[in-house]
């Protein structure tokens, strides 16, 4: 129920925030957003993502096939659209442009015509280049240009890996042994898997190990090793592959050792996508941590398959879902899940009952989200996103309940002369 003080309450929050800030709303960042349909698309959603930021808007598109543009213009609501991208860049001339297919052969005629219109920012779909000639020109562009660019590996910004580094350090798992991933496994294994795929692994690696120092590996094509026979052409644009089997290893700048290992059509729903740590007192698995419970399963899944996300495809697995949504969402899912078994109980010393408590935890959870993504109060490094502001307003009603609790079963002698519920007059 909305009561008078709670709508006033909550004006005044929302009134408030810009005295909070203290500053006048900034100019947003023009977007311009490459993509092509038939070849790549829009990759994983990098197209509608910029319309969900408060510093960006989309300022135009382009997009070869004419078809895909008018869906896209649609999409993304917005008026300036063209079918050839460097007339794009060369008449709106964004300040940042989204390089959004998923085929790699189109990387660097993108990303070079976007530095010479002028452009700071790119943002671009993994995986980055065919080669290590590539990636060169790529980066005497941007640093010709003066343009920072980054690659599509969002995992390594979800508030969670901060500290699960921080714990890795203090020895949570002990002392580290290896780090161990593996591809999807589907029929795309072995070489395709390590491109399109591995790469989200191989981000993870660098973040927690640094730098690698060495590198040995096999590939084998029906069990034998490759030979120049085996090398085709590559799907999306990836250039030369081999081998439908891949294992390789690692020794990294911190000491770790790092494996990867991906066997064509050898993918599971039960061991899949994903990587563990592995420590001589524990193991780190944060994909089958979630497998465990298949309600998370469920609603992750799920949530990879709105409109919201953009999925040209349907997601079946919790390693497709995890895939598409990144680490951040999922995390604010599992909060929500979490937190809603958790309040499952009425608090007769503050007069709510489960369904009023579970209001109230699910508003607070929505405004902290809110203010946090406008207020910056936290250190990028540690919280940098409103993904966490999210999960501390959900258990904001945690203390009420260890004090309903201790009162009913202990008493708290404070609290005995006051009449029940305690509620604000």
């Amino acid at each position: 129920m909305r009561t008078r003080r709670s709508f006033v309450t909550q004006g005044m929050v929302l009134a408030s925030a810009p005295a909070i800030l203290g500053q006048k709303a900034k100019a947003k960042w023009r977007v311009g957003v490459i993509g092509h349909t038939g070849r790549g698309n829009f990759g994983h959603g990098l197209d509608m993502v910029w319309n969900l930021l408060e510093e960006t808007t989309i300022t135009s598109v382009a997009d070869a096939d004419p078809r895909g543009l008018a869906k896209a213009k649609k999409r993304l609501q917005v008026e300036k659209a063209f079918t050839d991208y460097r007339e794009m860049l060369a008449k709106e001339k964004p300040d940042v442009v989204a390089v959004c297919p998923r085929h790699v052969d189109q990387r660097v005629p993108m990303i070079t015509a976007a530095c010479e219109s002028g452009a700071k920012g790119i943002y671009v779909e993994k995986p980055f280049a065919r080669s290590l000639k590539e990636a060169d020109q790529i980066a005497e562009a941007c640093a010709k240009a003066g343009a920072k660019l980054a690659i599509a590996h969002r995992n390594r910004y979800h508030p969670a890996m901060p500290v699960l580094k921080k714990l890795l350090k203090e020895g949570i798992v002990g002392d580290v042994l290896e780090m161990r991933g593996r591809g999807k496994e589907d029929r795309r294994g072995g070489g395709e898997d390590l491109w399109v795929l591995g790469t989200h692994i191989l981000d993870l690696y660098h973040y927690l190990a640094g730098k690698p120092l060495t590198c040995s590996a096999e590939m084998r094509q029906e069990g034998r090793l490759v030979s120049k026979k085996d090398v085709h052409e590559g799907n999306e644009g990836l250039g030369p592959l081999a081998g439908d089997e891949i294992h390789a290893r690692w020794r990294m700048e911190n000491g770790w050792t790092a494996y990867f290992d991906s066997v064509r059509n050898r993918g599971s729903r039960e061991a899949g996508f994903g990587f563990q740590i592995i420590g001589n007192q524990g193991i780190v698995d944060i994909i089958g941590l979630i497998k465990t419970d298949p309600s998370l399963v469920s609603r992750i899944v799920k949530a990879s398959n709105t409109a919201y996300f953009a999925g040209s495809y349907y997601c079946s697995t919790i390693e497709d879902a995890m895939n598409r949504i990144g680490f951040t969402e999922a995390y604010n899912i599992i909060g929500y899940v979490a937190a809603s078994q958790l309040f499952q109980q009425d608090l007769p010393l503050y007069g709510l009952t489960s369904d009023e408590l579970w209001s109230s935890s699910v508003r607070g959870a929505s405004s902290m989200q809110l203010i946090g993504s406008r207020l910056r109060l936290v250190q990028p490094y540690v919280l940098p996103n409103s993904g966490v502001a999210y999960t501390v307003g959900l258990l904001r009603s945690v203390g009420k309940m260890l004090i309903n609790f201790f009162h009913g079963t202990h008493g708290i002698a404070a609290l005995s002369s006051l009449k029940a519920p305690l509620t604000v007059e």
